[in-house]
């Protein structure tokens, strides 16, 4: 259920009050009057991903810091032992990349789901997996196809402008078109 969606449908029977216990109520009466239907837990090949996806994340910021701190450093002992850690980390990143891979590669569902984002020129086997990683409904048999073509409810640029108003963007830092999904959602189209 789309917080925002229940939110305004709260709103919408007059209550302002945003308890536990109004929420409760609200939530339930807004399932009974659209026939909502309970969502599936999640697999476990969805947590396992989820566990690599934040793993990857805080290797990429340990190579940021670690090619930040090579450009200051001046001493050839500790040059030396950044670039044998950024060698490290960098292995590391191919490991979990294809641990992922391997993970989505395993499941039908989740081989066709990575291929819509792929589609778009520009993104990524990992800008990819984030994003389904993240956003699991995404191709998904329950969550229905997402439309990657422009504008409409079902957009990527849709889907940006959520991942930005729900904080998901703050966990992105390892999709490497995390700006362009940014910049999209907030800019208008260009026509060519």
């Amino acid at each position: 259920m789309n917080p925002l969606q229940a939110r305004r449908f709260a709103q919408a029977q007059g209550l302002r009050a945003k308890t536990d216990t109004v929420d409760a109520k609200m939530l339930a009466v807004m399932g009974d009057v659209f026939a909502l239907e309970p969502d599936n837990p999640a697999a476990k090949i969805q947590h396992y991903l989820k566990e690599l996806r934040a793993f990857r994340a805080g290797l990429i910021k340990d190579r940021t810091g670690i090619i930040c701190r090579l450009k200051t450093q001046t001493l050839s002992i500790t040059r030396r032992q950044s670039k044998a850690r950024l060698a490290q980390v960098d292995k590391e990143i191919r490991e979990i990349n294809a641990e992922v891979d391997r993970l989505i590669s395993s499941r039908d569902m989740l081989a066709h789901s990575v291929k819509i984002p792929r589609s778009i020129p520009g993104i990524g086997a990992s800008c990819a997996s984030t994003i389904l990683i993240e956003m699991p409904e995404i191709g998904s048999e329950a969550g229905g196809q997402l439309d990657w073509s422009g504008p409409n409810d079902a957009s990527i640029w849709t889907v940006a402008r959520q991942i930005i108003h729900s904080g998901w963007s703050k966990n992105s830092e390892g999709c490497p078109l995390h700006a362009g999904l940014v910049g999209d959602a907030t800019q208008p189209r260009l026509q060519g």
